[in-house]
């Protein structure tokens, strides 16, 4: 066992019924923004930042793509020329109450 081993080895064996909870930070969209042109992340990094955390995503497979194409097609056509349906792209929203339409809402219009 390395030398970097072993002070994380001797905490876990000093303290064997303490759940080790991993710490989280949140991340601005700047933040985000800044793993990109670092290079941290890259056009193929499949992440999404949703409420502060950076979440990996799954590949898109042919059943995933094939709903995502139905429905973006029967929105389009719901709202006409009323608004641009944009399908998987990036999107920032504001944390402003009651700007969010929901699903149901939208369908009901």
């Amino acid at each position: 066992m390395g030398y970097l081993h072993r002070p994380f080895t001797r905490r876990i064996i000093s303290r064997p019924n303490e759940i080790l909870t991993p710490t989280r930070h949140k991340l601005s969209v700047e933040d985000y923004h800044k793993l990109g042109a670092t290079g941290v992340l890259n056009a193929d990094s499949r992440v999404e930042l949703i409420d502060g955390e950076l979440i990996d995503m799954a590949p898109i497979d042919s059943v995933h793509l094939s709903v995502v194409n139905a429905l973006s097609m029967s929105f389009a056509r719901q709202v006409a020329d009323l608004a641009i349906v944009s399908t998987q792209n990036p999107v920032s929203l504001p944390t402003l109450p009651g700007i969010f339409v929901g699903l149901s809402e939208l369908l009901e219009a």
